[in-house]
């Protein structure tokens, strides 16, 4: 597996989990292929950020973490656009 493209992985599962609000098990379900390596990445990833939903991270965290779900965002677009996504994001 490559290391860019389980990054992509990643990013789309957080995104799922995060932005459309789908369980672990469902997006785990979708990416059985990498859930032995998604798994406990996916896990600690929403732990840190429901961790820093209750308190006021400092703003270079903030600042990444609204450039990711600026990307996520861009990468459901651009599926959308492609056709493989049949809805549009909600965003």
């Amino acid at each position: 597996m490559r290391e860019k493209e389980l990054e992509q992985v990643l990013e789309e599962a957080l995104s799922a989990c995060i932005e459309d609000g789908r369980s672990i098990e469902d997006v785990l379900a979708e990416y059985a292929a990498y859930r032995g390596t998604l798994e406990p990445l996916l896990i600690t990833a929403l732990d840190t950020y429901d961790a820093l939903q209750g308190e006021n991270p400092p703003t270079a965290v903030d600042e990444r973490l609204e450039r990711f779900l600026q990307n996520a965002r861009a990468r459901d677009d651009v599926r959308y656009l492609r056709g493989e996504r049949k809805e549009y994001p909600k965003h």
